[in-house]
């Protein structure tokens, strides 16, 4: 969990602290709902995986990151992490706004779609009802 903070943390305040993302891995891909288009979006599909990240301890824009300094270094001197992702995007991205909406999700919940889709909850929607499209 707390390697989950810190990735969020980085990611979401790149001011405050410096890291790089070393690899992405996409464990997971598939077509939502089977193809059904969401509006002038079309289709989405869905991706998951890690998100793999190093981070000098020794930079001064690094010391919010409390016990950094502590942590395991590797053969170059960067402190290694991973984090989960699941995304969302549309399958065709020239169809989309070009915008991200970004959730941080706690403990795996996904509020996004009930809140602004009216869905059911669920931490891998695949349903109509989860996605918020049954009418």
């Amino acid at each position: 969990m707390r390697l989950f903070v810190l990735a969020m943390s980085l990611l979401l305040c790149p001011v405050l602290a410096d890291a790089s993302v070393t690899r992405l891995q996409i464990d997971r891909r598939e077509t939502v709902l089977n193809g059904r288009p969401f509006g002038a979006a079309g289709p989405y599909e869905k991706l998951s995986g890690k998100v793999y990240f190093t981070l000098d301890a020794a930079l001064p824009q690094n010391a919010i990151i409390v016990d950094l300094n502590l942590a395991p270094k590797n053969a170059r001197g960067l402190v290694e992490f991973s984090a989960d992702f699941y995304l969302l995007k549309p399958v065709d991205p020239s169809r989309g706004n070009g915008r991200l909406f970004y959730e941080a999700g706690n403990r795996g919940t996904k509020r996004i779609l009930p809140v602004f889709q009216n869905a059911a909850n669920s931490a891998d929607p695949s349903t109509s009802e989860e996605f918020g499209t049954a009418r």
